[in-house]
């Protein structure tokens, strides 16, 4: 895969873009094709985090962890298989380790691995050898490693065959380690007793399953392509609870692990309401539609969710949805960019799941893969040509309160 870095992209512009934030009282609107008029517009702050020249500018694995009472900056370098941490808080600069691939201490081909701050060192999970490490944060040698391929442990029986945990996307909460789980090819009629995420015990040197997270019913009611399936996506939620969001459900749900890892559903809906816009392929959930192409193009030419944030000083989930995508033609003509020129919108409820308001997002800005919530700030990183200093990265910090404050429906 090709990188943009420092090295072979020349930045061209500097400038901010304002934010734009609309709230909205009441809504009988579903079907998302433009933004209402606009309440506010918000410019934000700059943050700059020196780096080497040789990190790429999307960053996608950037993330805020919490280790040892602490907040972390985190994220893999996926040039130079480095990992690189900073405490959240003060001016240090970034700390590496890196990730080996030969040797005594290697962690097996590293261009899908990832990786996040533990209490006891860095995680890192390989899914190309279905390989969870804990590795020292000063040395990089490995100090513990278990293998997780579900084919193997069998978790009961519940993670059907063909499911192997994915490991795009890790969240360390106390003893337990959440990963997105995927699916390799595999198809099936209830997709209930399938799991997204699987929740590990870390206690143990066993690794032993701690809990599921099957996918919503909407599953077993149709095929939604290829891709739907492991673009789920979850945020931490305070010190003991995760918020996991499906691309084509309206509906968060929250895991509790102070109560034995229940999942409650909360329903967030919204003007900007996917749930009755996406169609299914014309087969049924458990058999490959017979246009491949079509397939793998379902969840480009829809309106998703992509991701899910959580900001803890008020309380409030906040979900990044894809409102006017592309048409398979149009995409065709811009060599498969399927992101390029579709429209980004922040939809905003509160802890039940009331619908608090929309934000537009301007159209091919951001890297919103990276993004997240801290300190009741959002953090977008603009994209290379928006980019303003060499030897660093550039971060718009958006504060929360000044946006909940020029509410109009309250």
């Amino acid at each position: 895969m090709w990188f943009l870095n420092r090295n072979n992209f020349r930045l061209i512009v500097s400038i901010t873009l304002p934010f734009c934030f609309i709230f909205q009282g009441c809504y009988n609107v579903k079907k998302i094709d433009s933004i209402p008029e606009l309440i506010s517009i918000i410019k934000p702050d700059t943050v700059f985090f020196p780096i080497d020249d040789n990190t790429p500018l999307d960053l996608q694995t950037l993330h805020v962890t919490k280790a040892n009472e602490n907040s972390w900056l985190c994220f893999v370098n996926e040039l130079n298989h480095t990992f690189y941490y900073r405490e959240w808080e003060g001016n240090d600069s970034f700390k590496t380790v890196k990730l080996s691939s030969t040797g005594p201490d290697a962690l097996g081909p590293l261009q899908n691995a990832n990786a996040t701050l533990g209490a006891n060192g860095v995680m890192v999970y390989n899914p190309d050898i279905f390989t969870l490490f804990l590795i020292s944060k000063e040395k990089g040698n490995i100090l513990k490693k278990w293998r997780i391929n579900a084919n193997e442990i069998e978790i009961e029986k519940k993670l059907a065959p063909g499911i192997v945990v994915d490991g795009r996307q890790m969240h360390n909460i106390g003893d337990s380690l959440i990963l997105l789980s995927g699916f390799i090819g595999y198809r099936t009629d209830d997709y209930t007793k399938v799991s997204s995420q699987t929740i590990f015990n870390l206690k143990d040197d066993s690794l032993g399953v701690k809990g599921l997270v099957p996918y919503p019913v909407k599953y077993n009611q149709g095929n939604w392509g290829k891709f739907l399936y492991y673009m789920t996506d979850a945020a931490r939620v305070g010190e003991n609870k995760v918020v996991v969001n499906f691309p084509l459900i309206d509906s968060l749900y929250l895991i509790d692990f102070s109560k034995s890892n229940s999942i409650t559903p909360i329903s967030a809906k919204s003007p900007h309401s996917v749930s009755n816009l996406i169609k299914p392929l014309p087969v049924g959930p458990a058999v490959r539609y017979h246009d491949k192409a079509k397939e793998e193009w379902f969840d480009f030419t829809n309106q998703i969710y992509l991701k899910v944030l959580y900001d803890d000083q008020s309380e409030t989930f906040v979900r990044i949805l894809r409102s006017e995508p592309l048409t398979e033609e149009e995409i065709k003509k811009q060599n498969g960019k399927f992101w390029k020129g579709s429209k980004f919108v922040l939809a905003f409820f509160d802890r039940n799941g009331e619908y608090k308001g929309s934000a537009g997002l301007p159209i091919d800005y951001y890297y919103l893969m990276g993004s997240f919530i801290q300190g009741g700030k959002l953090f977008l990183i603009p994209k290379p040509e928006a980019q303003q200093k060499e030897s660093s990265f550039e971060m718009h910090s958006f504060d929360l309160s000044l946006f909940y404050l020029t509410r109009g429906d309250k």
